[in-house]
């Protein structure tokens, strides 16, 4: 298993999420923006397309349906399956910006994927 916020563990999780059943009309563009980790903030863009993770890599995109910014305790947390974003978000635990529909669509498939045996978790500590 990679080690949380690589381009191996992004890679994991497209793979993964490319073999989940596809669901119509599940689509969006998410940027993710970890800070406090290690290695500083890291950001990386998932996209999926009917319910399919068809992207997932590091770096950012000029303009993402939406932007979720989390500090790095969570995103480890919600990587491994132990915390529902929907729950963080609701406490406040992450920030968001853009079009909240996208936005819950691809978060719908992460979960998914942390939830299912096929779905990576989170190795290390990075």
């Amino acid at each position: 298993m990679a080690e949380f916020l690589t381009q191996a563990w992004l890679d994991e999780q497209r793979q993964a999420g490319g073999s989940l059943p596809g669901r119509p009309g599940v689509s969006g563009a998410v940027q993710f923006v970890v800070a406090g980790g290690p290695e500083g903030e890291v950001t990386y863009v998932t996209t999926v397309v009917d319910g399919v993770v068809v992207s997932n890599a590091l770096g950012a995109v000029d303009e993402p349906d939406a932007t979720l910014a989390v500090p790095h305790a969570e995103g480890l947390a919600m990587a491994a399956g132990d915390l529902d974003p929907n729950a963080a978000f609701m406490q406040g635990r992450i920030k968001t910006a853009g079009a909240t529909g996208p936005l819950l669509a691809v978060l719908s498939v992460l979960q998914d994927l942390s939830g299912s045996a096929a779905g990576p978790g989170a190795a290390g500590t990075r």
